[in-house]
């Protein structure tokens, strides 16, 4: 059985460096709109996974938010309804957590192993 999995190295992988640079935007508390455009594609989707009984205290969870919502506030995508883009998942996301990082939030580059196979 072969493993895909990137083990850290003195060069990280692309897909590495994509995701500490997201990681490092939304630390720095980067705007979602401004994380979204620039770390997801316009038909790139949100799902978080979790136990049913939180479910209630944190509505974000068991839900699929996927696209963005335009300027105008109409979602591009005809199938998307309102409530259910990414920008939704952030607003929702904001209004029901906080998030106080350190200066150990975020790993260093040559801590995270991606799955290159997977893209993950």
């Amino acid at each position: 059985m072969s493993s895909h999995l990137s083990e850290p190295s003195s060069s990280p992988s692309p897909l590495a460096l994509h995701t500490h640079a997201f990681i490092s935007a939304f630390i720095a508390g980067s705007p979602p709109s401004e994380t979204l455009t620039k770390y997801f594609t316009p038909m790139a989707s949100i799902h978080e996974h979790g136990p049913e009984w939180a479910r209630k205290r944190l509505p974000f969870l068991a839900k699929t938010f996927r696209g963005r919502a335009s300027s105008s506030g109409v979602s591009r995508l005809e199938e998307v309804h309102k409530g259910d883009t990414m920008d939704d998942y952030y607003a929702l996301l904001g209004s029901t957590l906080r998030f106080k990082p350190t200066e150990k939030t975020l790993p260093d580059l040559d801590k995270f192993s991606v799955d290159e196979e997977k893209g993950v």
